[in-house]
């Protein structure tokens, strides 16, 4: 076990054995959670960036209905009124 000191600006330095333990570096983001009065820093995942090279964007548009569809069309209304009603405010769907 080891014991670690919080600094005035609420800031730990972890040791190195738990550093190397979880494969932490500097840079890397750690997701905190609270259960009772323990906290459990885990390693959170990367994910690469996104690229406008990556394949997916050529896809971008290639199944678009050919019939123009337009905001206020009753085939948009229909398809928005299940979403609307779920996130809508109450007395607002």
């Amino acid at each position: 076990m080891n014991l670690i000191r919080i600094r005035p600006k609420g800031q730990i330095t972890l040791p190195l054995p738990v550093r190397k333990a979880v494969q932490a570096d500097a840079g890397d983001y750690l997701v905190c959670e609270v259960r009772g009065d323990s906290v459990i820093l885990r390693k959170a995942p990367v994910y690469p960036r996104a690229s406008f090279d990556d394949g997916i964007w050529r896809l971008v548009g290639s199944a678009e209905d050919k019939e123009k569809i337009r905001p206020g069309d009753s085939k948009v209304r229909a398809f928005f009124k299940p979403v609307r009603r779920f996130f809508a405010p109450p007395g607002l769907s």
